[in-house]
Formats: structure tokens, sequence, C-alpha cells
């Protein structure tokens, strides 16, 4: 177990250089929810984003966003225990659209394994031990891989930070945390 933390440990210290460290642990919480809440919940709600303890969901209907108040102190506790640390300090819930795909609209998707896609060399990982600069490159590739893939499937690049996003703004949801 001691070699998984120290590699956790230098991935975040890695993350940390590049100035990326608190957005990755945010975005890994508002990724989370699906898990936090379960399938029917989930189903009526998406997180949008944390910013300074606050997690920001989108809730369907005023009848989901009232049941989903009386559990909120039991999904907070989740939440938090998935992060393994206190990240998530108040829930705000609004009455927003929820992500959903027009299937029938649009044309049936590629199998992403069938799509072919052209990934740039990885970056140096300079100051970074070797042992782990093999596994920052590989996540970096796989990363490149799942971003071409999306943006292949018909999602959009974030007009702020480039990222691939599925919904119908130009800005991504962490971007529109930030403005």
């Amino acid at each position: 177990m001691k070699k998984l933390e120290k590699a956790a440990d230098a991935k975040l210290g890695a993350l940390r250089r590049l100035g990326i460290d608190k957005e990755y642990l945010d975005r890994t919480v508002v990724d989370s929810w699906p898990d936090a809440v379960g399938r029917q919940i989930a189903s009526a709600t998406q997180a949008k984003s944390l910013d300074r303890g606050e997690l920001v969901v989108a809730v369907k209907n005023s009848v989901w966003l009232q049941e989903i108040q009386f559990h909120l102190p039991e999904i907070l506790n989740r939440l938090n225990a998935l992060a393994g640390r206190k990240a998530v300090k108040r829930i705000t819930l609004k009455i927003l659209p929820i992500r959903t795909r027009k299937i029938e609209s649009a044309p049936a998707p590629k199998e992403p394994n069938h799509i072919e896609v052209e990934i740039p060399d990885p970056p140096e990982f300079a100051g970074v031990p070797t042992d782990l600069q093999a596994s920052l490159k590989r996540a970096w590739v796989g990363n490149a891989r799942l971003n071409a893939i999306r943006m292949a499937m018909g999602w959009r690049a974030c007009i702020a930070c480039g990222v691939p996003h599925d919904e119908e703004t130009p800005l991504c949801a962490v971007c529109r945390g930030y403005r």
C-alpha cells in the first residue's frame, strides 16, 4: 500500500508543479457525483462545478430538488469520503436543464475503439522522478486519446480552456464556475 500512496503523492506533486492540482482534485469531486448519489438521483441531477467548497448541482425540477434536500447531509458525507478529504462544504441545488443527448436526431456514435485519432507526442516531465514519468506519459496519452475521441463524437472544445465538453454552452462547467 505504501507504493500506491507514494505514487499518488508523486502524481499530486507533479500536478502541483504544473499548477493544475486544485482543478484536478475539484474535477474528481464533480465527476464522483453519480457514485455518491446513486443511479436514480444521478438521472435527475448533474454536478456542475466545485468552487471554494461549494458544489453546484443542476436539478431537473422542484420535486427532485425537495427530495434531494432531505439527503444532503448523507450526500455531503459520501462525496467527502470519496474525495478522501473535506472538499465539499456545502451543496447548492439549482433547477437547471440537465444534459441529455437527443438520440433520435444524432447519428449513432462510432465505437470509441474504431475511431482513428492522431495523438501528439507527450510533453517532457522535467523534474519528475523517472519511475513516475512513464505513468504520467501513459496518463497524458490516454487523456489525449479520450479528448480526441470525444471531439470525433461531436463534443465541442471549451473556448476558455480547450477541454472537450458535451454541453450546448461555449464554456465547460469548470470554466463557467470560475466566471
